[in-house]
């Protein structure tokens, strides 16, 4: 089995990203959220999980860390929740909003997601709620626990027309310094700004 994946991005197109291991000349295509967030020709290390389906055999999944996979593998578990499905709820809403409408009930934030309705929400939490629980437990959900103002954040920048994959780098920037201290929104959104702006 394939656990991780170490090499160098050649293209990324329709949410996936494609992997050339040097070492071994091969390829790998796999799916990943927010694929706009990578840049081609740089060096990247992914977790990977394999799904299989009877009609399309074998599709590879990419990750940036344990949570996330765990995370993934806990939404797919869920019936009625396909690998695209889990891919959107990462990719729209990310671990940390969807981790607290799971333990909040919220219905509405969960049913922005596509393809997800109320019935669907409201499925996802009953299925979801106590897994979300015990996965928080875990080591490598702690850092969930940290980051605070990230929903808010998420949609002001989408409100600026910023792109999913822009905003994705911008949380992933403010998340690192949210984590060493308590900031307020007004601090968080003045540093993804800044971040924007010097990135964009």
């Amino acid at each position: 089995m394939i656990s991780a994946i170490n090499g160098l991005i050649v293209s990324i197109e329709l949410g996936q990203i494609e992997i050339k291991i040097k070492s071994l000349d091969l390829n790998f295509n796999l799916f990943v959220p927010n694929a706009s967030k990578f840049t081609i020709n740089s060096e990247i290390i992914l977790l990977t999980y394999m799904h299989w389906n009877q009609e399309q055999g074998p599709t590879l999944f990419g990750f940036e860390d344990k949570a996330q996979r765990r995370l993934f593998v806990a939404m797919i578990n869920c019936s009625g929740v396909g690998p695209k499905m889990a891919l959107a709820i990462l990719e729209q809403l990310g671990m940390h909003d969807f981790v607290n409408a799971v333990r909040q009930q919220d219905l509405k934030l969960l049913s922005t997601v596509s393809g997800i309705g109320a019935k669907k929400a409201e499925q996802i939490i009953v299925q979801l709620k106590h897994k979300i629980d015990k996965l928080s437990e875990q080591p490598e959900f702690a850092t969930l626990a940290g980051t605070e103002h990230i929903s808010e954040i998420r949609s002001v920048l989408a409100s600026l027309n910023y792109s999913t994959g822009e905003v994705a780098r911008a949380i992933d920037y403010v998340k690192q310094g949210a984590l060493e201290k308590s900031e307020t929104f007004d601090i968080v959104l003045r540093r993804a700004l800044s971040f924007l702006s010097k990135n964009v």
